[in-house]
């Protein structure tokens, strides 16, 4: 519907906490509009988060995946951003939303 030649993700985790890759890191993403996509890594978590929170193995893969992703590319903990702080959206839901900031909290305070 987009015109997009693929997924505009690099990694994808779903609701068992399978984290499976999406577009190649050797390419931009196109999952937080326009230059929001430069010189980042997009992640999605399948499922309507605006209601309901992510389970257990869908946020324990994404801090296995962050940690990784970050240690790899040498990333601080707060270059961490959600799409609502990129873009205008109410993804990724109050409860992401929440483990996003204090996964960046607690990656500064090990610092």
């Amino acid at each position: 519907a987009h015109g997009w030649a693929d997924i505009g993700y690099h990694f994808l985790i779903d609701g068992s906490g399978r984290v499976f890759e999406g577009r190649s890191l050797d390419w931009q993403g196109a999952h937080a509009r326009g230059a929001n996509n430069r010189q980042n890594i997009g992640i999605c978590l399948l499922g309507d988060y605006s209601r309901q929170a992510p389970g257990r193995a869908e946020l324990d893969a994404l801090e296995k995946l962050l940690d990784d992703l970050r240690g790899r590319y040498r990333l601080p903990a707060n270059s961490v951003t959600t799409h609502r702080e990129l873009t205008a959206t109410a993804c990724p839901g109050p409860a992401l939303q929440a483990w996003v900031e204090r996964y960046r909290r607690r990656g500064v305070a090990s610092n």
